[in-house]
């Protein structure tokens, strides 16, 4: 990048995190500015679930190893047979499909967990409104990929719903700790786990976030 650094006149970083990357890798500071993400919320129906006989928990995102989906769903597997009334949609394809297929069925969650494929942008909506709580267990992939910060999140909080994420990128800076969602260490199964009961087990936690 240092072509880019020496001959560019303004970066744009979606977050503060990556602000301070741009920083360590040598971009002179008074070429940067932080140019913030965001979703257009005429286009999303805000709507808060009261307690219901069936919760959904929702992931939305490509099957690839930065976006954790194994680690979520080790997480929810005992949540899943503890709770009847639980259940957990998955949205979305992509190069790991096959191994997250076999885990589901290594798990015998087969009739727990639903599989949707990739979906239109308004069906992703609706699939929203009808779901309870986010889980996007974000991760460092093997390579170093990491997310900038995620839309599917911005998207989900449109709608009304809190988020289980992870302290992951630029996450921190959107969902705000206990106000609008719990976030957890990178692969930490068991802290994904008490998060998503925390949130299923406290109605009212629930709506306040």
């Amino acid at each position: 990048y240092d072509y880019l650094f020496k001959n560019g006149d303004l970066f744009l970083p979606i977050s503060d995190r990556w602000r301070k990357k741009l920083l360590e890798l040598g971009t002179p500071s008074q070429k940067i500015a932080i140019h913030r993400m965001g979703i257009d919320l005429s286009s999303f129906s805000y709507t808060v679930k009261e307690k219901r006989e069936k919760m959904i928990l929702l992931t939305v995102g490509r099957f690839v190893e930065k976006k954790g989906i194994k680690y979520a769903i080790l997480a929810a597997k005992p949540l899943l047979k503890k709770y009847e009334y639980l259940e957990y949609y998955l949205v979305g394809d992509g190069p790991l499909r096959s191994e997250i297929e076999t885990l589901i069925k290594s798990a015998g969650l087969g009739k727990r967990i639903k599989l949707f494929g990739w979906q239109k942008q308004g069906d992703v909506k609706k699939i929203m409104q009808e779901s309870d709580i986010l889980i996007a267990p974000s991760v460092t992939s093997e390579n170093g990929d990491q997310e900038g910060i995620p839309v599917t999140i911005m998207e989900a909080m449109a709608v009304g719903l809190p988020v289980v994420s992870t302290k992951h990128s630029g996450i921190p800076e959107l969902v705000k700790e206990q106000k609008s969602g719990i976030l957890v260490a990178e692969r930490n199964v068991q802290e994904l786990r008490k998060a998503m009961e925390f949130l299923i087990k406290n109605p009212k936690e629930r709506m306040e976030m």
